[in-house]
């Protein structure tokens, strides 16, 4: 007995169903009844989990599995009849969905994997080393996320944007942190589908959205401004939609009550459904690749539709399974199923897909004169597949007159082109046999194995030399840039000129003197390396190079800072720290005068007997004063410096508080001198060690025992802060700078410290905040880290905030 369908189903089944006598039946409850075709693709491996996983994505020979409690697993699928799990990566919250994309990130290229995690939003992890691999301890804004879609620029200067399911939002829309590619900005944006936004896929400037209440809706996200992103039209499936794919001109979408529903998109107009195919069990996700589909069934297993017709989809073959949720494809045809029940599934036999991924453009092509018949271009390697492993082969083309798609053809192939190497690496090349006094335009294009050729690159243009060419200095630099007093330090540059002319000057010049530098290695025609070394008095440098090819060309590098001498220290957390935030940036500081602290926080005593006043509201002789302000913590230091005949480091003029560093009084530290106190010589997470358990309380109801041995914080502390010296104190003598309560520094907050090396860093000149270091006792313990750090409004005062005095150490 065939189900009756809405008008449409009988297209939708296809005359090869028919013909073959297939009989289709609605309902998990009659799967039995019906005996699907043999799949071009078998079970070739299974692997157990622990856990009920809810995705799978393939990168290569890695399946990246959204386990649910289990968090990130690995499995190596190498052997597709051997699958194994090599390590699991625990995430805050319930792993429901992943993808996987290849980004750029600086000068290279990384994998970057992004979990769903239902209300932590979208949690990123580094799986360029899936054996090595790293979490960005990201969380993202998010009620209960979904499926999601990840959208790369050919550009890599250009953000990738991440669009998130959501059943409370519809979508929300996040763009990548060029400083840290592994990291999500949020900037506010999103849509409402009306319904709960289960899966999404993005195309030609709109987001389609498998909506289990409103079918497939079209959501314009050609301007990813709030108010501008929004649903433009919808159809409903008449079922619950779970899962979409797009291509081309049209949406595939895995319906839990219709099987597989293909309609007609056309960028923001109202899609139309032109089949359908009743499939058994209830769908819940769909790929689509070479004119496949694949879709996977609670109750029905894996489906495997050919589409190349959309309007006459063709049931290919099911292997059934009891809860397939999710499917990942690599290239060479592997099919990795996540099933709730049964662990993964590896699937082989249907053959490998066809490559239809171009290598990335090139955007970033320069030319440069070398000499009168040379110029040098450079450029940065693009992917096999966008940003993806290394590209076959360069088309590099140069021409006297501009180069666009149009004159391509009638431009001139350089012979000798290099080729390729991996994506994000630097490249050059030489184009020899050019005329003097001449300007060339050149542009390149890169292929794949299977002639899968890119777009057009930027055209960069150079003119060659009319007479003896200027030498070039390059890669100049010192090592190290930080040291102490008593470092050797290294400056060295190549010196480049192409008649090969020996340089009648090698200077490098630090702090306006000149240097004379010695050939290390090389000569001047290939390039020559040369070096200088000297040890420098503590403080900042700055230092440039300046040569002559003994011709009158000149050749000098521009004036940069550097070496910095002093006290140094690492600021900030690794990307793998636990409980880290984004203003953590990890950099060297180098400090050129040591500082005393104080060994305990300022306490209630000492505070009422020298300001005759106690406004804690927690009390106690020795306990932290709190409740004050950050004037009122500079008062107290004026007041302390004048009572102890110290000159007093600051002049306070209503709210604006001037900083006498030559003073020698009491002040609040500066944040990097708190955080070099706070670790006393340490790089780990606490000045004992690493964290192990973030918030209050383990799952056991256990304080992180790391946490608990230096610090009062919401685990151990109770209803308020504690007396001041009662944890360990650190190898410098110093307690509380875990826990108990926050300190004021001195700086302005500012979210990004740099990467760079800092010199007796002491914030932005101004701000709105003032920083807060160290935790409390109200707060988690990763708040409590050695690098943890926070912005709080200086007239503010609470009962976790209080402070600790320093001063300059005298010898």
């Amino acid at each position: 007995m065939m189900r009756k369908g809405r008008m449409g189903m009988g297209r939708g089944l296809g005359l090869a169903a028919l013909a073959a006598g297939v009989v289709f039946f609605g309902g998990c409850g009659e799967q039995d009844l019906y005996r699907p075709p043999h799949s071009p693709w078998q079970i070739a491996g299974r692997v157990a989990l622990e856990s009920s996983p809810q995705d799978v994505t393939v990168v290569g020979d890695f399946a990246f599995v959204a386990g649910g409690e289990a968090g990130l697993i690995v499995i190596d699928i190498s052997d597709p009849a051997n699958p194994a799990v090599i390590s699991m990566h625990d995430t805050t919250k319930f792993a429901e969905a992943i993808k996987v994309a290849s980004v750029p990130a600086g000068d290279s290229v990384i994998e970057v994997a992004f979990v769903v995690e239902g209300t932590e939003g979208i949690t990123t992890f580094d799986i360029t080393d899936p054996l090595n691999i790293i979490s960005f301890q990201q969380g993202t804004t998010a009620v209960d996320g979904n499926g999601l879609f990840i959208e790369i620029s050919e550009d890599p200067d250009v953000p990738y944007v991440v669009y998130l399911a959501e059943n409370w939002k519809g979508i929300r829309i996040f763009e990548s942190d060029l400083n840290v590619p592994g990291l999500l900005r949020y900037n506010g944006v999103f849509a409402g589908t009306r319904g709960y936004a289960k899966s999404i896929a993005v195309q030609n400037g709109y987001a389609y959205v498998a909506d289990n209440e409103m079918g497939l809706c079209v959501v314009d996200v050609r301007e990813r401004v709030l108010g501008r992103v929004k649903t433009v039209s919808f159809c409903d499936t008449d079922g619950r939609a779970q899962g979409v794919a797009v291509d081309g001109g049209f949406a595939f979408v895995a319906d839990g009550v219709n099987g597989l529903v293909v309609m007609s998109i056309d960028g923001g107009e109202t899609p139309v459904i032109v089949s359908r195919l009743a499939l058994p069990g209830d769908c819940l996700a769909i790929v689509e690749r070479d004119q496949i589909a694949f879709l996977a069934a609670k109750d029905g297993g894996i489906h495997t539709v050919g589409v190349s017709d959309p309007i006459n989809p063709v049931h290919l073959g099911t292997v059934k399974t009891s809860y397939a949720n999710g499917i990942g494809i690599s290239g060479d045809g592997v099919l990795v199923v996540s099933d709730r029940d049964q662990g993964i599934i590896v699937l082989t036999g249907g053959g490998g897909f066809q490559d239809k991924t171009p290598p990335g453009k090139v955007t970033d092509l320069e030319a440069a004169p070398v000499d009168s018949t040379s110029i040098r271009l450079a450029w940065t390697a693009p992917g096999n597949d966008l940003f993806r492993g290394t590209a076959a082969e360069y088309d590099i083309r140069y021409s006297r007159s501009e180069i666009d798609a149009l004159s391509w053809e009638d431009a001139t192939p350089v012979e000798d082109a290099p080729a390729p190497s991996r994506a994000g690496t630097e490249e050059t090349h030489r184009v020899r046999g050019l005329e003097p006094d001449v300007e060339y335009f050149f542009a390149l294009r890169t292929a794949d194995e299977v002639s899968n050729w890119s777009a057009l690159s930027n055209v960069a243009s150079a003119v060659t030399a009319a007479g003896n060419v200027p030498p070039v200095l390059s890669n100049p630099g010192v090592e190290p840039l930080a040291g102490g007093p008593d470092q050797l330090f290294t400056f060295s540059v190549t010196y480049a000129d192409a008649e090969g002319d020996v340089p009648s000057r090698a200077d490098v010049v630090i702090d306006g003197t000149p240097w004379a530098m010695a050939l290390s290695s090389g000569d001047p025609e290939t390039g020559a390396r040369y070096v200088y070394q000297t040890t420098l008095p503590a403080g900042g440098h700055e230092h440039f190079f300046a040569f002559n090819d003994g011709h009158g060309n000149q050749a000098a590098t521009a004036v940069v800072p550097g070496p910095y001498i002093g006290i140094l220290f690492r600021m900030g957390s690794p990307l793998d720290e636990l409980g880290r935030d984004t203003d953590e940036t990890l950099h060297t500081v180098v400090l050129t005068r040591e500082v005393e602290f104080s060994p305990y926080e300022v306490t209630q005593q000492e505070y009422e007997e020298l300001m005759g006043t106690n406004p804690s509201r927690h009390t106690g002789p020795n306990r932290p004063v709190e409740n004050v302000t950050w004037f009122d913590a500079v008062a107290y230091c004026n007041a302390l410096s004048q009572r102890e005949g110290l000159a007093p480091a600051y002049e306070i003029r209503g709210t604006t508080v001037t900083w006498d560093r030559e003073a020698d009084g009491w002040r609040l530290p500066t944040e990097a001198e708190w955080e070099r106190a706070c670790r006393a010589g340490t790089e780990t997470a606490f000045m004992n060690g690493d964290l192990t358990w973030p918030t209050c309380l383990d799952p056991l109801g256990a304080p992180d025992p790391v946490a608990d041995a230096v610090a009062w914080f919401c685990g151990n502390a109770g209803t308020s802060h504690r007396e001041v010296g009662q944890k360990l104190a650190n190898a410098w003598g110093l307690h509380d700078m875990h826990g108990n309560v926050w300190e004021w520094c001195w700086d302005w907050y500012v979210a990004e410290l740099g990467t760079g090396v800092a010199l007796d860093p002491q914030g932005p000149p101004g701000g709105s905040q003032r920083v807060i270091r160290g935790g409390s006792w109200y707060y988690f313990a990763r708040e409590c880290r050695s690098a943890s750090r926070a912005p709080y409004w200086p007239n503010s005062a609470d009962d976790i905030v209080g402070f600790r005095v320093v001063r300059y150490a005298t010898e």
